[in-house]
Order: structure tokens, then C-alpha cells, then sequence
């Protein structure tokens, strides 16, 4: 939700705008990477400019009225569609990113310190004053 988020800022549009679809897209899009749901909000704008653009042209081309990018706002229904043309790494190389998640379950730990999976029991790590004395003169 949150690279969604900074996604729209980017190109100006504000995300409380898209109210519960946005959410509800988030959560779609679960194994989605940043740089695919980055995809997904550029073809959705390009989608949308594309769209008014045809509408305009229909419409009689008249010079004065003609959308730019920055007035086109993408709809909910915009970014769900350019959701479903883009394929996600995680379901184009399955085996490898299942991969990845089983080496980072056994051996990776998170950034917030929490650990998952197995606990691995706590270490000393012996020094030489330990083991012949705490005189710094005998080492």
C-alpha cells in the first residue's frame, strides 16, 4: 500500500482519492515488487491519457481543450487493469523466489530484529584474556 502510495505522489495524485480501491488493489497485488507496481501506476496514467486523448479527438480536436498528462487522472479501474498486464516476478520464476524465501526463513534476519523460524541458541564468543586471565600483561 505504502509503494502505492509514493507512487501516485511521484505524478501528483493524491491516493485518498482512490478511497478503498486502493486497498483493495494493494491487497491484490500482494507479491507484486516496488518496480512492478510502479509499472502498474505509469501504464494506468498512460492508459488514462490515452483514453481522454481518443475522447478529444472524437470529440472534434478542438486546439484550446487538449488534455496534457498532468491533467489526466487515473481511475481505480485504470490501475487494475494495467495490474492484470503485468506479470509478477514472483509468478514468473515461481522456483526462485520460493527460493530466495526459504534461504532468507532460515538464515536471513529482518531489518526490525525479529526473528522467524527457527531460533538459533545465543553464542560466547571466548577471548584470549577469558581463557589465561583478565592481566592484560600475560596476553
Amino acid at each position: 500500500m505504502a509503494i502505492l502510495e509514493i507512487q501516485l505522489r511521484k505524478r501528483d495524485l493524491d491516493p485518498a482519492q482512490y478511497g478503498t480501491g486502493l486497498t483493495t488493489l494493494a491487497k491484490a497485488a500482494i507479491d507484486y515488487t516496488g518496480a512492478e507496481l510502479e509499472q502498474i501506476v505509469k501504464q494506468a496514467r498512460k492508459h488514462a491519457y490515452n483514453a481522454k486523448m481518443t475522447e478529444w479527438e472524437d470529440a472534434g480536436s478542438n486546439p484550446g481543450s487538449k488534455p496534457t498528462e498532468e491533467d489526466v487522472r487515473p481511475t481505480i479501474e485504470h490501475m487494475t487493469a494495467a495490474k492484470s498486464r503485468v506479470t509478477p516476478i514472483a509468478v514468473l520464476d515461481k522456483e526462485s523466489v520460493n527460493e530466495i524465501r526459504e534461504f532468507c526463513r532460515e538464515r536471513a534476519r529482518p531489518v526490525n530484529g525479529k526473528r522467524v523460524g527457527k531460533q538459533r541458541a545465543s553464542r560466547r564468543v571466548s577471548t584470549g584474556r577469558a581463557r589465561q586471565g583478565s592481566d592484560p600483561q600475560q596476553l
